[in-house]
């Protein structure tokens, strides 16, 4: 070796050559240290300085516990790895989610971020292979609309205490440190029951999924109990129904019928119900048909209220509900993201106000 050059500088300019000329190329892993060492005759000091240097030049990744590789060539601006964010959620459609998905990749955009995105269909087992598929594919973080009925998944606990970055949407998970975007629905629930009281309406139905771990209804049942409360109403027991199944579950023809079949037995055990309350878009899809199968017209039968509609300017809608503001949570959820890759987020909890689209579905009563 030449007395000229330090030592450490002589084993990088031989690596370098040797990933010039492609002996060593993309991907490659080096020697280990240890070997490095004996081939050079010197210390690990001086071989680690000679990597230093090499991964100050973009050319090495050092990865503990897996070793050194060839990261390319040159690291310019316009070859450089753009960074990946995993969007997973249940579903979603134009009712709700299809101004979520926009929102978030167009922020993701805006930041130099790749989006990918994957349904679970509301099935936990789907969910755990979604976190894994996008683990597998070396996103920096991931964006999470839980499945309905969620306990605990063993692998978001693993990732929450691993302090993996990831963002909860939609329905948080009681207990775990994640932050969580969402709509405030005890406040938007309180507001419509609000106005249906002004209307007159005292016998009002919730319709709804189980509430078990699933904090979007629990909230909005919880909403629908207070209102009652704060108005010194009674509230009676066949008020809520909570016996629908085809929000859970990838929808199937039997689920449905089935779901439509229940909601017509307790339409009709309960005349004295003037106003249902669905919970969800799918809800009231679901009562929809119902009330057309018993032949009662909204509102002059049957006034109805939901969270959530097609939300599109061209398509025209007489059912009143609550609009989330699907761009907003996004966007929300893109920066607290963001940040937690920063190691500069914390588990903020955000709730966002819904509003109130009085439609045509709501009958004055006397």
């Amino acid at each position: 070796m030449s007395n000229n050059v330090p030592i450490y500088m002589e084993i990088y300019q031989d690596f370098h050559k040797k990933i010039l000329e492609g002996f060593y190329k993309e991907g490659d892993m080096l020697p280990p240290e240890t070997e490095i060492c004996k081939q050079y005759l010197v210390s690990r000091i001086t071989v680690q300085k000679a990597l230093h240097k090499l991964t100050e030049k973009g050319l090495i990744t050092r990865i503990p516990g897996k070793g050194t590789f060839v990261s390319g060539i040159s690291a310019t601006p316009n070859n450089k790895k753009i960074s990946r964010i995993g969007l997973i959620l249940c579903d979603f459609g134009v009712s709700y989610g299809v101004n979520l998905v926009r929102s978030i990749e167009k922020h993701l955009s805006r930041n130099e971020k790749a989006l990918i995105i994957k349904n679970t269909y509301f099935d936990k087992d789907r969910e755990s292979q979604a976190i894994l598929d996008m683990l597998q594919q070396d996103v920096d973080g991931i964006i999470l609309q839980p499945a309905h009925n969620e306990i605990f998944n063993p692998v978001i606990m693993r990732l929450s205490i691993s302090k993996f970055p990831m963002v909860l949407i939609d329905r948080d998970l009681r207990g775990l440190d994640l932050p969580f975007v969402g709509t405030d629905n005890i406040a938007s629930t309180i507001n419509v029951m609000d106005y249906l009281f002004e209307q007159g309406h005292r016998h009002i139905c919730f319709m709804s999924p189980s509430p078990d771990n699933t904090s979007t209804i629990e909230e909005r049942l919880d909403g629908f109990q207070r209102a009652f409360i704060r108005h010194n109403f009674i509230n009676h027991s066949s008020n809520i129904f909570t016996d629908i199944i085809t929000p859970t579950i990838k929808p199937t023809p039997t689920s449905i019928r089935e779901d439509i079949d229940k909601i017509k037995v307790h339409i009709k055990s309960n005349p004295q119900h003037t106003c249902i309350f669905a919970e969800e878009y799918s809800v009231c899809s679901l009562v929809k048909q119902a009330l057309k199968e018993l032949e009662k017209s909204i509102p002059d039968d049957m006034s109805l209220v939901s969270f959530d509609n097609i939300n599109d300017p061209l398509f025209f809608t007489k059912t009143a509900y609550v609009r989330q503001n699907e761009s907003e949570i996004g966007i929300r959820a893109v920066d607290l993201l963001l940040n937690s890759i920063d190691n500069k987020g914390n588990n903020t909890k955000i709730m966002l106000s819904g509003d109130f689209i009085k439609n045509a579905s709501i009958k004055k009563i006397n």
